[in-house]
């Protein structure tokens, strides 16, 4: 070992006396060799420091993580024999994921940023919240863990420090891996003991252990990123946030070779977690209204790409946009194979009003990677995520293509869209028969009009069409106008059902005499439903009723994003 100067010596001296009292500590009478020191100081357990010494963010003014260890009462006697093992060991985790999410921040452009953690001890030691279960593990699944958790936290807001958390279990509670509500429930088999795996990241000494990819992929989900998959032009890096992304590192020997990908490094950078306290951003606290004023979507096999512009208004600063195309939609964990191109957003001029454009390589959506080791589905969906400041996720316009098969790049005509714009419904009103107000982003009547492609009216549930009464929506425009059909929107993502078959359309200009104006079948399931009339008509009042419905389970409920009137022909 090195000789050190005297300097150093004491400051390592003094050091050593304010962290830790140990039990095998020599007298304050006798000088220790100073290599003995440091060998005992490195060996030191944290479990024989000073039990009072406070804990404190370790990266100041951020709110922290927060790292709990649920211990279901079947498990108290396992996790109570090995608690100071796992006190040590996990804290070794998340600070090294702390410096990996922080390397890979730097990498993709946003030096010095990443999530703070509650530590002491020099940071070696963190916050490890142990809750306690009432019930033994057979009664739990990974949703009531959360729940069992997130009261726990409400009650002792002493313990807690921000908005996301991530919860440890023993392996043999057999909890599945899962998040939600930015808290996420994962396990390791060891208790995520350390070793350096001799390889490097930028400088960055890389460490595994058992699982311990995981554990770094579901953090991923409890600071807000979904899964995305890597395009074809990253390999062979794979990312983290997709479903090899776990498996690749602890595959084992190819920890340098895993990632977050850009789209997810701009979640993290409007994360709470990753941010100061004093920017004067409130997180979480108010929902951005994001609606698209006009967008265009269509392929140029010229460049062998699809181009694509979008113009929105938000009434909170959008910091980033990505166009994710996500196939294989309607299976568990969906978006496994989704890919993502970001694009960078700038001011119109217009108040609260902003474009993005960029172009889609075919061939970068083929990486011969989903959940299963390949692409075999033909139904894709295309989605705009606009992410703001205070760390929302709005997505404003999503559609479903298909490509030409699952083998050849070219998407079909259908991902060709162009929208100019609503019409002005700032003065008419609407109502239905019936709303369901469970769904997550359903509304009133009122969501057909909002603009928002996000936001849909859903109707009462669960009706049944051919039992019940069928779904009416009536419509006063306040003036008439001249019109030529009805258009509809209808995405409840990830359901593909619940969209209109049989419609009515009947018009009236004084609300007591209506007219027929179209009776039409819709012939087969899509997003977007036109009704036209043959010929144009003019009206203040319409009533809409669909008796039909494309349903995959029989329940015909009936589900709309938005609702205009076609002012020409197209």
């Amino acid at each position: 070992m090195k000789r050190f100067d005297t300097n150093f010596t004491k400051i390592l001296l003094d050091l050593f006396v304010a962290l830790c009292v140990s039990a095998n500590m020599v007298s304050c009478s006798s000088e220790p060799d100073v290599e003995e020191l440091i060998e005992g100081f490195e060996d030191q357990p944290i479990d024989n420091c000073d039990p009072d010494e406070p804990y404190t963010v370790n990266r100041s003014n951020q709110k922290p993580l927060n790292v709990v260890y649920f211990i279901p009462s079947d498990f108290v006697s396992v996790y109570e024999a090995k608690q100071n093992t796992v006190r040590s060991n996990l804290s070794k985790a998340v600070l090294f994921a702390q410096q990996w999410y922080k390397k890979q921040m730097e990498l993709g452009g946003y030096p010095d940023k990443t999530f703070a953690l509650f530590t002491r001890y020099s940071d070696t030691d963190v916050r490890i919240i142990p809750v306690y279960a009432e019930n033994t593990s057979d009664q739990y699944d990974s949703n009531k863990v959360r729940i069992e958790v997130a009261s726990y936290l409400q009650g002792h807001p002493d313990e807690a420090g921000g908005a996301h958390t991530l919860i440890v279990c023993d392996e043999a509670t057999g909890f599945a891996n899962n998040a939600n509500n930015r808290m996420v429930v994962t396990k390791s088999p060891d208790d995520y003991t350390m070793v350096n795996t001799g390889k490097t990241l930028d400088g960055l000494a890389l460490l595994n252990a058992s699982k311990y990819g995981a554990l770094l992929h579901e953090l991923g989900h409890a600071l807000n990123a979904p899964h995305i998959a890597h395009k074809a032009s990253d390999s062979p890096y794979l990312s983290m946030m997709g479903g090899g992304g776990a498996n690749r590192w602890d595959a084992g020997g190819h920890e340098d070779k895993v990632m977050f990908l850009p789209s997810t490094l701009a979640i993290f950078d409007v994360c709470e977690a990753f941010n100061k306290t004093d920017n004067g951003i409130d997180y979480y606290a108010v929902q951005p209204k994001v609606k698209m004023v006009n967008y265009k979507v269509e392929k140029d096999n010229s460049i062998q790409a699809t181009k694509a512009s979008f113009t929105f208004t938000s009434d909170i600063l959008p910091k980033h946009l990505y166009v994710s195309m996500d196939a294989e939609p309607s299976v568990a964990n969906q978006n496994y194979d989704a890919i993502s191109f970001t694009a960078e957003i700038t001011p119109t001029g217009n108040p609260d009003e902003y474009k993005a454009e960029l172009e889609m390589p075919y061939s970068e959506f083929f990486n011969g990677y989903n959940l299963y080791g390949s692409k075999l589905d033909n139904d894709i969906v295309l989605a705009v995520n606009v992410l703001t400041e205070n760390g929302f996720r709005e997505i404003p316009l999503q559609y479903s293509y298909t490509i030409s098969s699952a083998t050849q790049p070219e998407p079909d005509d259908n991902i060709n869209r162009e929208f100019v714009g609503f019409s002005n419904r700032s003065t008419w009103s609407i109502s239905a028969n019936s709303t369901t107000h469970g769904q997550p982003v359903a509304q009133g009547a009122d969501a057909m009009f909002d603009g928002n492609l996000s936001t849909f009216w859903f109707s009462d549930w669960p009706t049944q069409s051919a039992s019940d009464t069928p779904h009416i929506i009536d419509i006063d425009m306040g003036v008439e106008n001249t019109f030529s059909g009805i258009y509809m929107y209808s995405m409840r993502n990830p359901n593909p059902q619940f969209r209109p078959k049989h419609i009515l359309v009947e018009l009236s200009s004084d609300n007591i005499t209506y007219t027929t104006a179209a009776d039409y079948t819709k012939p087969e399931n899509g997003i977007e439903t036109e009704v036209l009339f043959g010929s144009e008509q003019t009206a203040r009042y319409i009533r809409i009723t669909v008796d039909e419905v494309y349903t995959g389970n029989g329940v015909e409920n009936l589900t709309i994003n938005e609702l205009d009137i076609i002012t020409e022909a197209p």
